[in-house]
């Protein structure tokens, strides 16, 4: 498009207004905010935010791309982005959530935000399943029980194994998979059966078969997935009325036992949500109505 079809380069000190250029006159946060930049983009914007020069070999190793650093990035995440839309988008908030928070303690952002857009690459195999990728008048579990439910649901984590196995991701990455749910309960078919008559005593059906959080990383990713499908919910998005959503979700998960295996302190668990609270707050701010110009 400025090249006439060829390869061309553009100089460090221009990259930001080339990244800018657009016809809605968003900047590339904003873009990003409203999800209309992708999360490669952002990986690739925050290492000229952070370096002076940089060269093509260079970007890709700071990216995390290529040897060493994430594998089939691009073929994973296009066919979540392709099957998955609703997922693809959450696993984006979900990464720069938990990216953010595991800045403020001893813990590895780069290793976690990469957890998290594979989380939960299971989904691609039923995405309607879940609501994050259901539209208008369409209801999965319309005509199911609540165990067929749960079981379609639960299963999304042995499928997110078995894809990251298929495209060869390393061993940390299918940790978070098999980590972020833990050992936590489908609650709300679970409730629904025991409303329906059922036996209370079954709810080993409803309950998630993974393994409970042991790094700080996979914990703050459990936390980070929890809010940000959470917060999709709230009616009043006042700082009060996010902390106290937070405060309640991190407190049933601990209540639950879900962070007794994990080596995470509690202090460093409040300075997390602490930034969690923050960055939910700044997603959902008010924006400005810009006027029309007057003819």
């Amino acid at each position: 498009k400025f090249f006439g079809g060829k390869a061309g380069f553009i100089s460090l000190a221009w990259f930001p207004t080339f990244c800018n250029w657009r016809r809605d006159g968003y900047d590339f946060d904003a873009r990003y905010e409203d999800e209309l930049a992708t999360f490669r983009e952002k990986k690739i914007m925050d290492c000229f935010q952070n370096g002076e020069r940089v060269f093509s070999h260079e970007l890709k190793r700071l990216a995390g791309f290529g040897k060493g650093g994430e594998k089939n990035f691009p073929g994973v995440m296009a066919e979540l982005q392709k099957k998955a839309p609703g997922t693809f988008q959450h696993s984006l908030m979900v990464s720069n959530i938990a990216e953010r928070a595991a800045r403020t303690i001893d813990a590895d952002p780069r290793l976690i935000k990469a957890g998290a857009m594979y989380h939960d690459i299971g989904k691609m195999a039923n995405p309607l399943c879940f609501v994050e990728n259901q539209t208008a008048g369409i209801n999965y579990h319309k005509d199911l029980t609540p165990k067929q439910s749960a079981r379609d649901i639960l299963s999304h984590i042995t499928y997110g194994v078995e894809y990251a196995r298929k495209a060869h991701l390393q061993a940390p990455i299918i940790d978070f998979i098999i980590s972020h749910h833990g050992q936590s309960k489908v609650l709300y078919f679970y409730n629904q059966h025991c409303n329906n008559g059922g036996n209370p005593s079954e709810i080993d059906e409803f309950t998630y078969k993974g393994m409970l959080p042991k790094t700080k990383e996979q914990v703050i990713l459990m936390i980070a997935d929890t809010i940000e499908a959470a917060s999709r919910t709230l009616k009043d998005y006042s700082s009060e009325s996010i902390g106290v959503l937070i405060d309640k979700l991190v407190k049933q998960k601990m209540d639950d036992g879900q962070f007794s295996d994990a080596d995470i302190s509690l202090k460093e668990i409040k300075l997390v949500c602490t930034e969690m609270k923050q960055h939910i707050s700044e997603i959902y701010h008010s924006r400005i109505t810009y006027p029309e110009r007057k003819k």
